[in-house]
């Protein structure tokens, strides 16, 4: 066999197997196209700290110093003044949470590292939430995954 031969074999395919040929990739790009629109749909987004604007890395910053500070010094009064009306039925449980925080921190300083924005407010109802947070130049992607976490705004810090 020549090498023109083997140059043009791919050209002498019968018509029914270039048909198919094009309709498995034609398939296989349409289902490309449309199956991640649904899931995008009912995912979250993710703000990295750095993209947030002065004013709003502020006051999450500010605001998670205080829930911290109020866990490392068990002070429960202040810590349940910080929640919200709807978090209130949560508070036994909370309550619990951060006196079990409190004994791993004991002694310790906290500090801020990351923060983190999370909107679910495009889900229809809670789910279990996994998201991609990113920073600024894309080398460092933080994968947070959030169960039955309900339409809303988060800060993760």
């Amino acid at each position: 066999m020549s090498s023109k031969t083997r140059i043009q074999e791919p050209h002498n395919m019968d018509k029914l197997t270039r048909s198919l040929a094009l309709a498995g990739f034609a398939f296989f790009s349409l289902a490309i196209l449309l199956i991640p629109a649904p899931l995008r749909a009912a995912t979250a987004t993710c703000t990295a700290q750095a993209e947030l604007s002065p004013a709003d890395r502020t006051a999450l910053g500010d605001l998670s110093a205080r829930i911290l500070t109020a866990i490392q010094a068990q002070d429960s009064t202040t810590l349940q003044s910080l929640l919200f009306s709807t978090e209130s039925a949560e508070w036994p449980a909370i309550h619990t949470e951060a006196d079990h925080a409190a004994t791993l921190v004991e002694g310790g300083v906290l500090k801020i590292r990351n923060l983190y924005l999370v909107d679910a407010s495009a889900q229809k109802s809670p789910a279990d939430t996994q998201v991609f947070c990113s920073n600024a130049k894309g080398n460092l992607t933080v994968t947070i995954t959030l169960r039955a976490l309900p339409p809303g705004k988060y800060a993760v810090v």
